[in-house]
């Protein structure tokens, strides 16, 4: 195969909790990673946040992040999903990631301080669903689910659901 992925240097593998940050008019801030070896999806687009210490819980854990990455103190996060990934088929022990949502105005955002990554932007609904690669995989499929969350329904249920819950976007 004409890539070396399986053979660079070695990844960390650990739960993380991350923050779908939003403004007044629909729009998603993101990070842009760091080209750094061993950075997982390094120089991709993505969520804030990152690995949760030991012992330590999700919220608190993004609220960490968030402090950490762009000196944003008092985020007001909501449990939005967790994605977890089973991963014993290949050695390794289950792995989580917390999503939470936090709003923010323009103007507040405009006050945020870049500590990492190599850059920081505003995104629409389109460009966060575009099949182009530009973002990392695991924030591609959130950022979907975000976007499409009130045409989603339990297949298992009715469209009605669906339909229901468009009423409280």
């Amino acid at each position: 195969m004409g890539s070396d992925t399986a053979t660079r240097t070695p990844i960390g593998h650990t739960d993380s909790t991350v923050a779908i940050i939003t403004d007044e008019n629909g729009g998603y801030f993101l990070q842009h990673r760091d080209d750094l070896e061993g950075l997982t999806f390094a120089g991709r687009w993505g969520l804030f946040g990152g690995a949760l210490g030991p012992d330590e819980d999700p919220e608190t854990g993004l609220r960490r992040e968030i402090a950490e990455e762009l000196s944003f103190e008092d985020p007001r996060p909501t449990y939005f999903t967790r994605l977890d990934f089973d991963l014993a088929p290949i050695g390794l022990r289950k792995q989580s990631r917390w999503v939470y949502t936090v709003p923010v105005t323009r103007a507040r955002a405009d006050a945020f301080v870049l500590r990492e990554g190599q850059g920081m932007g505003w995104f629409t609904d389109a460009e966060v669903t575009a099949p182009d690669g530009l973002l990392q995989p695991h924030d591609a499929y959130i950022l979907w689910l975000h976007v499409c969350r009130v045409r989603l329904y339990d297949s298992g249920a009715t469209k009605a659901s669906a339909a229901a819950r468009e009423n409280t976007r």
